[in-house]
């Protein structure tokens, strides 16, 4: 098992004008640095959100308020992870935030 999914929270979220933000963090087992994917709120009022990655991404910064580790796979299931996660569109109805993309 080469690579680690985790999840990343940056912010505290203590002001509702600026929430936590999570995304799903991918790396090879004990990299500091990785992928982070997630979906970026573009505009607040219509709840659009569009799909972001960003590499390499250093886990360890000011703003990350923690990493929880989901489990460890192989490269061949990465990229089906990693598939998956730029196959689910980003939520732009109004109504679903971004936490509902990661859910489904």
């Amino acid at each position: 098992m080469d690579y680690e999914l985790s999840i990343g929270v940056y912010g505290r979220g203590l002001d509702p004008q600026h929430r936590s933000h999570w995304g799903f963090l991918i790396c090879r087992r004990g990299s500091e640095f990785g992928r982070l994917i997630h979906v970026a709120l573009i505009d607040a009022n219509r709840l659009i959100y569009q799909h972001d990655e960003r590499d390499p991404q250093l886990f360890k910064s000011q703003s990350c308020e923690g990493r929880l580790n989901i489990g460890t796979m192989s490269a061949s299931i990465c990229e089906q992870v990693k598939n998956v996660m730029r196959n689910e569109p980003a939520p732009r109805n109004g109504k679903v935030r971004k936490f509902f993309w990661a859910a489904d």
